[in-house]
C-alpha cells in the first residue's frame, strides 16, 4: 500500500482496518526537499479522527535508524479496536545508506 496524501488519509485508515493490518512500515520521509511525499497520518500526542476511525499514539520508541510508534485504531461505529506497530525508517530515501543487515533486522521485528 502507498502512503496517503492529505486527501486520502481516510482511505488509508479504511484499508488498514479492512485488511486487519498488523503493522505499517513507512519507507519514505514526509517531505523530500520541498515536495510532500506522504501526509502524516498518525497523531503526535492527542488522538485524531478520520471518519469512523480514532487513532491514538500509545508509545514511541526512537532508535538510531527508525522510530517505532504503537498505535491504537478504534472504529467508533463498530466499537472495535485494532492495535499495531509502525516502523518509520529515517533515511530510506538514500538506499546507499541502508544496509541489508538493517533491512533484515527490521523485517524480523515486524
Amino acid at each position: 500500500m502507498q502512503g496517503p496524501l492529505k486527501g486520502t488519509v481516510l482511505d488509508f485508515w479504511r484499508a488498514v482496518w479492512d485488511y486487519n493490518t498488523p503493522a505499517i512500515v513507512m519507507l519514505t520521509n514526509l517531505m523530500e526537499k520541498t515536495k510532500s511525499k506522504c501526509a502524516q497520518y498518525w497523531p503526535n500526542s492527542e488522538a485524531i479522527s478520520y471518519g469512523p476511525f480514532s487513532i491514538t499514539l500509545t508509545n514511541t520508541t526512537t532508535l538510531a535508524d527508525y522510530v517505532i510508534r504503537d498505535l491504537t485504531v478504534k472504529n467508533v461505529r463498530a466499537n472495535e479496536i485494532l492495535c499495531l506497530n509502525r516502523q518509520y525508517l529515517n533515511f530510506f530515501e538514500n538506499l546507499s545508506l541502508f544496509s541489508l543487515e538493517k533491512w533484515i533486522f527490521i523485517t524480523l521485528k515486524v
